[in-house]
């Protein structure tokens, strides 16, 4: 296929860049044709007469237009690689920015979750805070009644005992109370979340003077 037939429909900045190259190749051979031409000159004038001086000068004049004509394609080749490449980088980048824009939803909608997530970790640390005084409570009282055999055992009673027991198991001659076991600092943060856990301004919850209006709250709760 001829070289300018090869132009036609060129749109991508890589589709200037690969025929650049063959363009730039045939305006060098065409530069150096028209010095070929143009050194047979003075031959053509002691030798060839008027009829093959006109015939030089008319080859030397199509070489020059079309070395001209190949200038103009690799300036003009180059110019819309240019402004292709120019173009296809906008293109890239407003893509980029609309797969961006997802990001902000995403991180909303992860937000909206994490909140109510927190809330309900918050209401929860709560509700087992409180259990935990109750039984705390009802077993001093009982304590105190004379009825330490009404005492509730709570989770870490039960855990610590399963523990004994496996203890026991493990060393069936060596005889282990309760005050044997030691202590499990992980144990203990799992079984009172109240004491690990801070979720500023959702637990523990700020403390506020009497007769005061907390003014703000999770800033996460006025997310539409």
């Amino acid at each position: 296929m001829k070289i300018f037939d090869r132009l036609k429909g060129l749109k991508t900045a890589a589709s200037f860049a690969e025929l650049i190259p063959q363009l730039e190749a045939d305006l060098a051979a065409a530069v150096a044709e028209v010095r070929n031409l143009e050194g047979k000159r003075e031959d053509a004038i002691f030798s060839e007469g008027e009829a093959g001086i006109a015939k030089l000068q008319i080859a030397i004049a199509a070489a020059k237009e079309r070395a001209e004509t190949l200038r103009i394609a690799v300036d003009g080749a180059e110019r819309r690689k240019q402004e292709a490449e120019a173009a296809e980088k906008a293109s890239a980048l407003e893509a980029r920015s609309r797969e961006a824009a997802k990001l902000a939803g995403r991180e909303r909608q992860l937000l909206r979750q994490w909140h109510a997530a927190a809330v309900k970790l918050a209401d929860l640390t709560a509700a087992i805070e409180d259990v935990q005084k109750d039984i705390a409570s009802e077993n001093a009282h009982f304590s105190a009644a004379g009825r330490p055999d009404l005492k509730v055992p709570n989770v870490r009673t039960e855990l610590v005992g399963k523990r004994l027991a496996a203890m026991r198991e493990l060393n069936p001659s060596q005889p282990i109370e309760h005050a044997n076991v030691p202590a499990d600092f992980l144990l203990d943060n799992d079984l009172r979340p109240a004491a690990v856990l801070k979720l500023p301004t959702y637990w523990p919850a700020p403390k506020i003077d009497p007769g005061k209006v907390r003014a703000f709250g999770p800033v996460l709760q006025h997310l539409d």
